[in-house]
């Protein structure tokens, strides 16, 4: 049986959580018979891009990206779909963007369309709010299954309207805190004495960003040996690095951009604090968490993020000195940096169990 797949997302970048998502149920895809291709609004190299071309995958990349959809970026995608003659069509694209891409395949007569919810409804601003409201639930009436990441993810976008949930899975072992690299990685940065805060995110409005440098400023006026420790990079990267040098912690905080081993890297951590303004999920939390890490996140966080007792939700609400306190009192917390596997496993987050999870929904919708 012919089982052609294309999925629509942003990009296949390192570190982008959805592109994450994806890839880890990319192998069951193929060992299940799926010819998988890719259609992306920006082309950042990655090894996730190298591991889809050299598994025979092609990825297709749409003329501008401009972040809303053109009469240019419309016929693209029509083009790629009609000539693809594709059983399903995957869509991750949120926004006029999603829409376009879900009522291009139906008028394409593309019969199994799934939106994949990875967000709740947007907040962050009252544009934001709008658009939402607006696009989420018209990707949800396009499609013909729904997928999210989360019940809160999937309840503001799919409302009543039955969808799956599918986990952001991840193989363990990568994530099992290693002693030998959090000591090398802590010599060759100069953080062995230091009380080390890490975080792993994209430098964007939903993530916080000029909060996480306030509440570091409070953690380091009250302790010296306060270091923070940052993986990510983003739209707003110039403006979190001129934040971070009028606050005068230049020297005290690690900007290591995208990184390929930020899995390794939480071993180095002494604790993972990200105050997210929203998230589908957050799989930094369950990654930090398999770490053995304890984590802080705001209280808008999925408590599907909570496979272990090591972490805590705050509520935005409170002010920047009284999440400075409480993450400091994490260097007196007795947490075993140990094996986490079996929570992993638990709460329905090991790959190794879940790997073909993505494949068998395929099959059910071509039955």
């Amino acid at each position: 049986m012919r089982k052609r797949v294309i999925i629509s997302s942003a990009n296949l970048r390192n570190g982008n959580g959805i592109a994450s998502c994806i890839m880890s149920y990319y192998d069951g895809l193929l060992s299940n018979g799926y010819q998988v291709d890719f259609v992306l609004q920006s082309n950042v190299p990655s090894q996730h891009m190298e591991h889809v071309e050299t598994s025979g995958g092609k990825i297709f990349f749409y003329p501008h990206n401009t972040g809303k959809p053109n009469k240019e970026n419309a016929q693209f995608i029509e083009n790629v779909l009609r000539n693809g003659d594709y059983d399903i069509v995957h869509n991750n694209l949120t926004g006029l963007n999603g829409v376009v891409f879900l009522r291009t395949a139906k008028r394409c007569g593309i019969k199994n369309r799934i939106h994949h919810s990875h967000n709740p409804h947007e907040t962050s601003s009252a544009k934001a709010r709008i658009r939402s409201l607006l696009y989420d639930p018209a990707c949800a009436r396009l499609a013909t299954k729904g997928l999210a990441c989360s019940s809160l993810a999937g309840d503001d976008v799919f409302g009543k309207n039955k969808y799956v949930i599918l986990p952001n899975a991840i193989d363990p072992e990568q994530y099992t805190f290693d002693s030998v690299f959090r000591n090398t990685f802590r010599e060759e940065y100069e953080l062995t004495d230091k009380f080390v805060i890490g975080t792993v995110c994209r430098h964007a409005e939903q993530k916080n960003p000029f909060f996480i440098i306030d509440v570091f400023n409070e953690i380091h006026k009250a302790d010296g040996r306060a270091r923070l420790l940052w993986i990510g990079s983003g739209p707003l990267t110039e403006e979190v690095q001129r934040y971070i040098d009028s606050k005068g912690i230049h020297d005290y905080v690690l900007m290591l951009g995208a990184r390929k081993d930020a899995n390794k890297i939480y071993s180095a951590m002494d604790v993972f604090f990200l105050p997210s303004l929203f998230e589908g999920l957050g799989m930094v939390y369950i990654e930090a968490q398999a770490s053995g890490l304890y984590c802080f996140a705001s209280d808008v966080i999925p408590v599907d993020t909570a496979i272990t007792p090591n972490i805590e939700y705050i509520s935005l609400k409170e002010n920047v000195l009284f999440w400075a306190n409480k993450i400091r009192s994490a260097q007196y917390r007795d947490v075993i940096r140990g094996d986490y596997t079996d929570c992993l496993k638990t709460h329905g987050f090991d790959l190794r169990y879940c790997g073909g999870q993505l494949a068998e929904i395929y099959d059910n919708l071509l039955k």
